[in-house]
């Protein structure tokens, strides 16, 4: 596809997904210093990065605006939707496009602004707004199935009754799944932890050792960045402080306080989860349960904790 008919690409989508009513854009295909001196109305300084950056996009154009309109015209609150062109390399083509879009969304007249950036024979969806940027969906190739992506985003999966509410929902349609649910510390502790380790701990020869368990705890977190690679971008929030789900990542494993204590051992040395029971405790306890019994009360940690309580009271 022509980088100069991409537009249509994306206006046809917006189109069949509810969100535009106008038969054609506002405005097509300026180069980036036409938006940011002619097309924006406020005043804009840029040093020689930051133009060398915008310099790398084409082809920008104002597919439609939405806008809610406040008690005075001051109060008016609008969503931009934009397409651009690119040509980066697989291995920067996202950072760069993050950090291009937050540029553009200090200089553009609106609230939020969402733009379809095409780069080579694919495309993703960007979000910004003065709060937040960096916040991307998976890349879709312009030989994809775009009626899915259009059921996504379809205007009925999307509130409109706030300008807020219909960016937030926007975002929630399509943007990649670490934007939307990122892992906490907490879920890679525990939820992502493999479910018999537990069980492993206690009757295995070779136990689980604290170096192990961080590891498990530091993968877990990096899930994302894994699986991303160079296409990983780390949403980026300002002013937004309840928003910050990233962490040290050392600094948490190194405070981290198990449910089950771990005695405070050198980090080359094993241990198990026995050593914390003393020789009493374990024929009080593991010696008189079932065999029978079910081994998930040993792969969930709050089952095994109402497991133990249980058997102290038999004991008792």
């Amino acid at each position: 596809m022509d980088n100069m008919n991409f537009y249509e690409y994306a206006f046809s989508i917006l189109a069949e997904a509810g969100h535009v009513i106008a038969s054609v854009p506002v405005y097509v295909n300026h180069s980036s210093s036409e938006v940011l001196y002619i097309d924006s109305s406020k005043d804009v300084v840029t040093n020689r990065f930051e133009r060398d950056l915008l310099s790398l996009i084409d082809n920008i154009s104002l597919l439609v605006e939405v806008r809610w309109t406040g008690i005075v015209p001051e109060l008016d609150e609008n969503v931009q939707i934009y397409s651009a062109t690119a040509d980066f390399s697989e291995c920067c083509r996202s950072q760069n496009i993050a950090d291009i879009h937050r540029l553009l969304q200090k200089y553009w007249d609106c609230a939020h602004s969402i733009v379809f950036f095409k780069n080579k024979e694919s495309y993703l969806i960007s979000f910004a707004d003065k709060d937040r940027s960096h916040i991307l969906s998976d890349w879709f190739p312009i030989t994809y199935e775009w009626d899915k992506v259009v059921e996504r985003i379809g205007v009925e999966n999307i509130a409109i009754d706030t300008c807020d509410n219909y960016f937030e929902d926007f975002i929630y349609a399509i943007a990649r799944e670490y934007c939307i649910h990122p892992i906490s510390f907490e879920e890679a502790s525990y939820n992502l932890m493999p479910l018999n380790y537990i069980l492993k701990s206690l009757y295995s020869d070779i136990p689980l050792s604290r170096d192990d368990i961080k590891n498990m705890i530091k993968n877990n977190l990096l899930f994302y960045e894994l699986m991303y690679r160079d296409d990983y971008v780390e949403p980026q929030y300002t002013g937004m402080e309840e928003r910050i789900y990233y962490h040290n990542i050392s600094d948490e494993i190194d405070r981290i306080s198990f449910d089950l204590e771990l005695e405070d051992t050198d980090d080359d040395e094993q241990f198990s989860f026995d050593d914390d029971l003393d020789e009493d405790d374990n024929n009080d306890i593991f010696d008189v349960y079932d065999k029978d019994i079910d081994h998930a009360i040993f792969a969930d940690p709050t089952l095994m904790v109402k497991w133990l309580e249980q058997q102290e009271k038999q004991v008792e």
